[in-house]
Formats: structure tokens, sequence, C-alpha cells
């Protein structure tokens, strides 16, 4: 049951974040040096969604170090791409999670502070179209 409760909940809080950020490629705000670390910074966080994805299923919500590791690089990859708008302190949370996760599960308004993985995946996948576009005349 709170396994269950913890896949539904999973937050919806990085969802203001990474579309601020979005929001920030759109414009042209990135500039041409920063596409390279910004691609390794989705890259990074695609990684930790997939790997997340696979524990879940396999072992549900175990304490997993490899997984904190994970989004210990994502977070450092988007500190590196200057990536702002809370989404620093969202992977700082995720990487926290994995640390102790039946913890966190056990207080619901503390999983407000962990991206939902889907969500993260969907942002992900438009941040890569609008960096391809990016390639064809959008403003980095």
């Amino acid at each position: 049951m709170i396994e269950t409760f913890a896949k539904i909940v999973l937050a919806e809080g990085v969802e203001q974040a990474i579309s601020l950020m979005l929001d920030k490629i759109k414009n042209g705000i990135f500039p041409a040096k920063d596409r390279k670390s910004l691609i390794t910074a989705i890259t990074a966080i695609q990684k930790a969604t997939i790997k997340t994805r696979n524990f879940i299923t396999d072992s549900g919500y175990q304490r997993n170090e490899e997984l904190t590791d994970l989004w210990h690089d994502a977070l450092n990859k988007v500190v590196e791409a200057n990536i702002e708008d809370n989404l620093p302190e969202y992977l700082y949370q995720k990487a926290k999670f994995w640390g102790e996760p039946k913890q966190w599960i056990l207080s619901p308004e503390t999983l407000e502070l962990i991206p939902k993985l889907s969500y993260i995946d969907e942002k992900c996948d438009m941040l890569m179209l609008e960096v391809k576009k990016g390639s064809n005349g959008m403003r980095f």
C-alpha cells in the first residue's frame, strides 16, 4: 500500500522547475558554449530516471547507493550547465530519497520534493527536441 501510494505521489514539484528551464531554452537564454553541458545534464537525468524505474520495478523502494550516486551526478551536471530554477534542489532531494526511501514514504508531505520519473522523462524529451531545433536556428 505504501509503495503504491509513493508511486502515485512522487512529486509534481519539479514540474515548475523543469518548465522554467524549458522556457529558458525556448527563449535562447543558454549560450552556444553551454549547449553541450545542457545535453550532458539531460543525459545524466535520463540515465538516472531509467535506472531508477528499473530498480523500482525489480526491487521496489529499497535503499540504493547507486541511485543516490546517479542522482548526485545528474545534480552536478545540471549545476555545470548553469540550469537553475530549483532543479538542482529537486535532484538533490531525489538523491537523498534513495538513501533511505522508506522514511520518505512514511512522510507523504516530503514526497512532494521528489520529482515523478515519467514527468522528468517527458521534459527531457521535450528539452532534447528544443536542443535539436536550436541547432537549426534557435538562439543558444
